[in-house]
């Protein structure tokens, strides 16, 4: 911009010269040369620009202090201090203000404002042709100052911006978001306080469904957080401000003038923007109110007692607003994952233990039942039927313990534990035999596959379930169950001599879900697996096909012998 600048400066100079000769004649030649001199070297300066030639850093200091010199001859050769080429010097101070802020513009507004009165002194004492015009230096003079002054102003601000800007930029990414909720919101009401410049932050908000108002605030000295009714300090802001971003100078005043955001740009309001209590109980008065509108939660960040307080601080804090709100909203998540993962692992706990424990001691009901009747008419049976139900108890007391086990805290290497699958399944069909007297044949194959833990427990408490379904309800004699373990999933096939389900032919999950139809508990725990399941009725017997996919952690051990 610098460059193109100067190219500008000279190619106009240069036609007003020849449109309208300078008088006195004999500093025409001068100037022309002059001109003609600093146009070339502006073209020769954005080649090197353009080209990059050189560094830009290098060339800086150096082609300000030709500007400079140009400028001042130009001034000098052109009537002193009534010179119209005084405007080159404003040029001079923006290209400092531009390169270096508010030292530059101090610098070179001091050395122009030196050289300038400089030249009117050599006026004043040579006592020339030309005539110094008192009243024309001195406007000068205080119009060179202004102009530092705005522009010290401007860079000064503009630094301000850009380092707030970078603290935005640099905001925390790596937040730890699985520690406590109090510590989380500190330190990020610490980080937007460094941010914004404040001594002291408030925010007030309400999780949704939660009928309680969170408060927490940060001073120096402390970091407070409470819990108070929702209809504390109700309504927080004034209704005209319920929407909106605002500042305020004096918000403890019944007639506050309030800056707040609009859709275009900003607008004012005059009356009091917070509730009374709160303005009095935390002596508010320099305050920002930015709206925290998150998808967990509403509520108010409150930026207290910052130091010259604009309209670009309002802007700001709304970006600061936005930051926080994204990470609280990230907390919020993250709890309510964990509140519903809890609350599926209890439904899976209880659907185990149905299927399992509960199941079994069903079975063993109806045993001591038939166990009571035998003690009439066969006592010998009836103490080896008792031996029998002793066992399974036993059995039962040693699975409800790995059930247990299972719920307490392991090591990875635990908890990726291999279990003979076949094993497992042969000791399940023994068990339903003894419980329920139906004759039940398994096949596994391949034989003596290795399963991780989790896999084998889906599988047995699928066939598990299967089994005992066909023989409370179905009247069969005989089931086969044959598992088959694949690339990609594992097929459960069950069939029994009953009498089938209350329906003809074949259906699916989901039309079994749709008729309300088939086995439940079963049907839930394959829908929660991704599984198939598909029945086939008839009078003479049912069978259940069942599948679920293996997941890609534990295709490479599926085979291991």
């Amino acid at each position: 911009m610098i460059v193109v600048g100067r190219v500008v400066l000279a190619v106009l100079s240069l036609l007003v010269m020849r449109l309208a000769p300078y008088e006195p004649s004999n500093y025409s030649d001068t100037l022309h040369i002059l001109l003609t001199v600093y146009l070339g070297y502006s073209l020769l300066m954005i080649f090197l620009v353009l080209t990059s030639a050189l560094r830009l850093e290098m060339l800086g200091l150096v082609t300000h202090i030709i500007d400079v010199a140009i400028f001042t001859s130009l001034v000098f050769f052109t009537e002193g201090t009534n010179s119209p080429f005084f405007a080159y010097f404003v040029f001079a101070i923006f290209c400092a203000a531009l390169r270096w802020q508010k030292n530059g513009t101090l610098l070179t507004t001091l050395a122009f404002l030196c050289l300038f009165i400089g030249i009117g002194f050599s006026m004043e004492v040579t006592q020339n042709t030309r005539d110094f015009q008192l009243n024309c230096f001195i406007i000068r003079s205080v119009y060179l100052a202004t102009i530092a002054l705005l522009l010290v102003y401007l860079t000064a601000n503009e630094k301000r911006v850009r380092n707030e800007l970078s603290k935005l930029h640099d905001w925390p990414s790596n937040t730890n978001i699985t520690g406590s909720p109090q510590t989380l919101i500190r330190e990020a009401l610490a980080y937007a306080a460094e941010v914004m410049n404040v001594p002291r932050l408030l925010i007030i908000w309400e999780e949704q469904e939660e009928p309680v108002r969170h408060i927490g605030y940060l001073s120096p000295e402390d970091f407070q957080w409470q819990q108070i009714r929702p209809d504390v300090y109700e309504p927080l802001v004034a209704e005209h401000l319920d929407c909106s971003d605002f500042l305020c100078l004096n918000a403890a005043s019944t007639t506050a003038r309030v800056l707040l955001t609009a859709t275009k740009g900003f607008r004012h309001w005059v009356g009091t923007p917070l509730h009374s209590e709160l303005t009095e109980y935390y002596k508010i008065h320099r305050v920002i109110v930015v709206l925290l509108d998150g998808q967990e939660f509403q509520g108010r960040l409150l930026f207290l007692d910052k130091p010259d307080m604009n309209s670009d601080d309002l802007t700001l804090s709304g970006l600061v607003a936005r930051q926080l709100k994204t990470l609280m909203d990230q907390l919020f998540v993250q709890q309510r994952l964990q509140k519903t993962a809890a609350t599926e692992e209890r439904i899976k706990m209880a659907r185990d233990l149905h299927d399992g424990i509960l199941q079994t001691l069903t079975g063993i009901a109806l045993q001591i039942e038939m166990v009571r009747r035998q003690f009439e008419t066969d006592i010998p049976m009836a103490q080896k039927r008792l031996d029998e139900l002793q066992t399974i108890i036993f059995e039962e007391q040693r699975s409800l313990r790995n059930f247990i086990q299972k719920l307490k805290p392991v090591s990875i290497a635990v908890d990726n534990r291999k279990l003979h699958l076949d094993r497992c399944l042969y000791n399940l069909a023994e068990t339903i035999i003894q419980q329920w007297g139906l004759n039940v044949e398994i096949s596994v194959h391949p034989a003596n596959a290795n399963l991780p833990q989790c896999l084998a427990d889906d599988i047995h408490y699928l066939l598990r379930e299967s089994l005992i379904n066909t023989a409370r309800h179905a009247q069969a004699l005989q089931v086969q169950a044959t598992i088959a373990i694949e690339a990609d999933r594992v097929s459960i096939k069950v069939s029994d001599d009953g009498k089938g389900f209350p329906f003809q032919g074949q259906q699916d999950l989901a039309g079994l879900t749709a008729m309300g139809l088939g086995p439940k508990t079963l049907m839930e725990r394959i829908a929660i697996l991704n599984g198939q399941l598909i029945i086939n009725s008839s009078g003479a017997g049912a069978s259940l096909d069942m599948s679920i996919a293996l997941t890609s952690k534990n295709r490479a051990n599926h085979f291991t012998r």
